[in-house]
């Protein structure tokens, strides 16, 4: 009985002693530290916002405890980047402990303010030190800061300026977080790189211009709203001169990271609202929205409402291209992957798209909806049909197709027109269905909707080129084409010239 006394009384005696242990037989670090990095490359950052989160481990290979004087950042209180050591934040730090044959993590943000600074960016560096003046050891620190013109709805009273689009259902205003752009503020560079928040309304009678080689980075749930009697210009264009940087405009979102470079929905939309006009998108490239371009309203419009050439819209989270009741011409135009429809063509209108690839590759989940897909009715919720008539829906040297059996659905209401012409292009549709064959809209044989098509042909898309919708040499694509609109479109999306046998899609083929 006498001896389990004894064991109550000596457990807790030693581990008393391992407590003193632990207080006393840490030594001194001296430069045998071990990291999982020897330079930590923070991504790209915008003047004033704050990173993600990057990491290295800090190891100690020996049998001993030790402990590591001090841990701080070189360039100290000046230093641009913040530090969390062990679950503790800061700039410095000292006594960090390390037990036998153990590890700890060191967290690294950063954060500049280049309001000083006449570059639109500049590389900064900093490093991690580990121990003292006699045993340092340093893990390096870079990051690229750019410069940003920062554009967003004011707020005050804690509420956030927005901006009025009309009435739900049931007759309630509807509004979304934004703010009118000024006149001073109309014409974007590519000076520097314009970070949007909420959405940047063009005001009547406006015309926001984005010149060549532009940058638009769109934070979430923001994007570009151009109002009635506003217009939008986008005068993108592309050189053939390697050393002349990229002249093209690029929207997307505001995470620079290189995980994000393909996650669709991190933005809005480009949204045409009805009554804008004289749209123009020359060599822009849209990627990562929810929808790439919305555009509606004025389907009678000479010359259309919108024109689109030399463009892609790319990943969205819903639609690239939806144009509802609306007018467009694209030429030589790119809808690609997304998550629903490539390109929906809603509620009638009248539209004309030549040299365009439609293509939906969507691997980022289930899609049930074809690339293209074109309607001239919608209904409410309530069960209400409202129709429109679909004066002209004209294919001309197109390539559509996809990942699915059918790549292009038509939903036609019998009370409105519905005008839809395929000449000389690539259709998807494979499909054993009886009730779609039976539908006359999908007889291919009927001259009067389809001309000079191949269909079902994989059009053998050159799928891990910089350019991911050219075409391979055996591509059934090549010398389809009709020339008759070959004055218009005598150069494909990059440039090239196209000869007297077009090729179908936005790339004519360049090989011998």
């Amino acid at each position: 009985m006498f001896k389990y006394r004894w064991v109550f009384i000596i457990v807790p005696f030693l581990m008393f002693l391992e407590g003193c242990r632990e207080n006393f037989d840490y030594r001194d670090a001296s430069g045998e530290l071990l990291f999982s990095k020897d330079t930590v490359y923070l991504d790209t950052v915008f003047n004033s916002l704050s990173s993600s989160t990057y990491s290295f481990k800090v190891y100690n290979t020996s049998n001993d405890d030790i402990r590591i004087p001090s841990v701080y950042l070189k360039a100290g209180a000046d230093s641009g980047f913040r530090l969390n050591v062990n679950g503790n934040s800061g700039q410095a730090f000292s006594d960090v402990e390390i037990s036998a044959n153990d590890s700890i993590f060191v967290f690294v943000e950063s954060t500049f303010d280049l309001d000083t600074l006449s570059s639109p960016s500049f590389l900064a560096t900093d490093a991690v030190v580990f121990g003292n003046i006699d045993t340092q050891q340093e893990v390096a620190l870079v990051t690229l800061v750019r410069d940003a013109i920062f554009l967003f709805p004011q707020r005050e009273n804690g509420i956030t300026e927005s901006l009025p689009i009309g009435v739900d259902e049931n007759g309630e205003p509807v509004s979304i977080e934004g703010f009118v752009l000024q006149d001073d503020q109309l014409t974007f560079t590519n000076n520097r790189p314009y970070v949007i928040y909420g959405y940047a309304a063009v005001p009547a009678g406006k015309v926001l211009e984005i010149q060549e080689g532009s940058r638009v980075y769109f934070h979430e749930a923001s994007g570009i709203l151009v109002q009635q009697g506003a217009s939008l210009h986008v005068l993108g264009s592309k050189s053939n001169d390697t050393e002349v940087m990229e002249k093209e405009v690029i929207f997307e979102g505001d995470r620079l990271e290189p995980e994000f470079s393909d996650i669709p929905g991190q933005w809005g939309t480009i949204w045409l609202a009805a009554g804008s006009t004289n749209n123009r998108l020359e060599h822009l490239t849209v990627k990562n929205a929810v929808i790439g371009l919305f555009a509606e309203g004025d389907p009678q419009l000479t010359p259309p409402k919108t024109t689109i050439v030399n463009s892609r819209f790319l990943n969205s989270a819903n639609i690239n291209i939806l144009a509802r009741n609306t007018s467009f011409y694209a030429r030589n135009t790119i809808a690609g992957s997304a998550g629903q429809v490539s390109v929906f063509l809603a509620e009638g209108g009248n539209y004309e798209l030549l040299h365009c690839t439609i293509a939906n590759f969507w691997n980022q989940g289930p899609r049930s909806l074809p690339a293209l897909l074109i309607s001239n009715y919608t209904e409410t919720s309530f069960g209400e049909r409202s129709t429109s008539p679909l004066t002209k829906a004209q294919f001309t040297n197109n390539i559509i197709s996809g990942n699915a059996g059918i790549e292009m659905l038509f939903d036609r209401d019998e009370q409105e027109a519905f005008n839809i012409l395929f000449r000389n292009s690539i259709l998807q549709f494979d499909t054993n269905n009886s009730d779609l064959l039976q539908n006359p809209l999908y007889d291919f044989t009927d001259g009067n909707i389809y001309e000079e098509i191949l269909l079902n042909s994989d059009p053998e898309f050159v799928r891990d080129a910089p350019d991911p919708f050219q075409l391979s040499s055996s591509s059934p694509a090549i010398n389809i084409g009709t020339a008759d609109f070959i004055s218009e479109a005598r150069e494909d999306i990059l440039g090239n010239l196209r000869d007297q046998t077009p090729d179908a899609g936005a790339y004519e083929f360049q090989g011998n």
